[in-house]
């Protein structure tokens, strides 16, 4: 039975960048997006001590592992991608400036 823990990621009006979110150890496995989120897409930054070295997760081809965005609904995400980083933190990144505050919701599973 996997773990589940829950946490909104933040992107200032303005802003393309989410605040730092600690993965607690988890996997990434779900995202919601508001429904006036303006970004047509996100992608996931890790870094190992979340200040220091935020990089783009991208998949094994080296191409950004994007999400598009579902209003109001949510997006799977296979835990399985993001295994190798969890144990860290991650910014969510907006593809455009976001024309308010946004809050994206996450949900993390145990793998």
């Amino acid at each position: 039975m996997s773990n589940t823990y829950a946490k909104t990621a933040t992107i200032a009006s303005g802003e393309t960048a989410s605040d730092v979110i600690d993965t607690k150890g988890m996997a990434l496995a779900g995202v919601r997006f508001p429904a006036a989120f303006t970004g047509a897409t996100v992608t996931i930054q890790y870094s190992l001590d979340g200040t220091a070295n935020m990089n783009t997760v991208n998949n094994a081809a080296g191409a950004a592992i994007t999400f598009t965005k579902a209003l109001n609904g949510w997006c799977a995400v296979d835990p399985y991608t993001f295994a190798l980083i969890k144990g860290g933190y991650i910014k969510v990144i907006s593809a455009s400036s976001e024309a308010a505050e946004r809050q994206i919701d996450l949900v993390f599973v145990s793998v």
